[in-house]
């Protein structure tokens, strides 16, 4: 642990009863979930937040008594598991984690019919169907109140104490029992920092859809085609049958995208088809192009970049283009774009009374729910959300200047088939004059300003 803060820090034990039961009556008032306790703790830190892909972890079900449980899970999924194996450790400078500690009221998540009072009002259902993890009336607020301290996340990781297995991904919001293993949360990783397709099969399926040839699936088995052909060895067969040897490990296997035809994919086996081995040689450069611009720099002196404001959201987006302000932040520091190899077919864009700002990619399709596989089979049940979560960071700017300089914010969309491996401002012009992108939802600046001051005054 390098750094702990929030409400209950350097407090007396009156001064932390008093805080304790202001809390208790507050969260009674409103309404919202069974949490008495709010503090973070830095548990990784490579540097300055605003320059590097922040993970938030929550638990929900974990009472005071189960602290040391709760810090131990933490532990065992994330820093000595994620980012303790293959990619992830050899990548770990790129990566902050923050352990948030919202206590329960009672120990355990609720199940169907078992009503318990927790901090993030989660119920285990132990269902495939519904995404084994279902959340409740309050679990946005929760995340919301848990959240509200931490200067920047990009994905949030919610731990349930519940010994079951099962985990479900909504966003860049990833659900996820005590009793799973990291490399299934490294599979689902992959998917959201890589933009990484799956590559199990489902046997008797053929894909006939649209064409694909996108970063770790193809549907052209040509060594000219396929969209890792640099990467493909002069005696390398295509398509590559399973009895061929490629001393790289990258071939052309028919079998992906959970198809058994069809689709094609560059490994016989990677993390993105059974969790448990490593990504592939192509999957693993695609993740390593993902997470460059995060990585620290060497130092050259004082870098006025540090002392630059930048704006975070939080924003739950709905199919009918409905924006809610769940977090904003002021913090400052050097803010890093994602601006190379998508991680979801969505661009948000910044923009003022004056110019369009910047554009950058969001991390992890908000409309896309995403359940575990069942335990002993690699099958992923996919769904469309309603509604979704993502995040937001407009760099040097202040929360005043996005006042007076009426800032505002575009979602859009790409059109299928429509390949990008970078996005700025004037490539975003482009694809707007082709008609490329659809706008999917507009956050006004007087919209924006609103939400902003709603924010303070809750």
């Amino acid at each position: 642990m390098v750094r702990q803060s929030g409400y209950s820090r350097g407090l007396g034990l009156l001064e932390k009863a008093l805080l304790s039961a202001a809390f208790s009556f507050a969260l009674l008032l409103f309404g919202a979930n069974a949490a008495w306790c709010q503090q973070f703790t830095k548990v990784v830190d490579n540097g300055d937040d605003a320059a590097r892909l922040v993970f938030a972890v929550v638990g929900d079900g974990y009472t005071q008594n189960d602290k040391s449980k709760y810090e131990a899970d933490v532990d065992r999924l994330v820093i000595n598991g994620l980012l303790g194996h293959d990619f992830y450790q050899r990548y770990k400078k790129a990566f902050n984690v923050y352990r948030v500690d919202a206590f329960s009221r009672e120990s355990g998540v609720s199940h169907p019919g078992i009503p318990k009072k927790t901090a993030i009002d989660l119920t285990f259902t132990g269902n495939w169907n519904d995404c084994w993890i279902k959340p409740g009336t309050s679990t946005d607020s929760g995340l919301a109140w848990a959240l509200k301290p931490l200067p920047k996340y990009d994905y949030v990781l919610i731990i349930c104490n519940e010994p079951g297995y099962g985990g479900c991904c909504r966003g860049n919001r990833l659900f996820i029992t005590s009793g799973d293993t990291w490399d299934v949360v490294s599979h689902e990783y992959g998917h959201g920092i890589g933009g990484l397709f799956d590559e199990y099969i489902r046997s008797g399926y053929t894909y006939n859809g649209s064409p694909v040839n996108d970063h770790n699936i193809t549907t052209f088995p040509d060594r000219q085609k396929v969209t890792w052909s640099k990467m493909l060895l002069a005696g390398t067969p295509v398509p590559t049958s399973s009895t061929d040897i490629c001393v790289n490990g990258v071939g052309v296997y028919e079998g992906g995208y959970t198809y058994e035809k069809g689709a094609y994919r560059p490994a016989l086996d990677c993390k993105m088809n059974s969790n448990s081995p490593p990504f592939c040689p192509v999957c693993e450069r695609l993740m390593a192009a993902s997470v460059k611009d995060y990585m620290p720099k060497p130092s050259q002196g004082f870098d006025m970049k540090q002392i630059q404001k930048y704006l975070h959201f939080d924003f739950k987006v709905d199919e009918a283009g409905k924006w809610v302000l769940d977090k904003f932040k002021e913090s400052t520091g050097g803010l890093v774009l994602r601006q190379n190899y998508p991680s979801s077919r969505f661009i948000v864009e910044s923009y003022t009374s004056k110019e369009n700002r910047d554009a950058q990619f969001v991390n992890q399709d908000p409309f896309n729910e995403r359940c575990f596989a069942k335990k002993g089979t690699k099958l992923e049940r996919t769904h469309n959300a309603k509604e979704g979560h993502i995040t937001v960071g407009v760099p040097k700017m202040t929360r005043s200047e996005a006042e007076e300089m009426k800032l505002g914010l575009r979602l859009y969309q790409l059109k299928p088939g429509i390949v990008i491996a970078h996005i700025d401002t004037p490539s975003l012009q482009s694809l707007k004059e082709k008609k490329n992108v659809i706008l999917r939802a507009e956050m006004k600046p007087n919209d924006l300003t609103a939400a902003i001051r709603n924010y303070f005054n809750r």
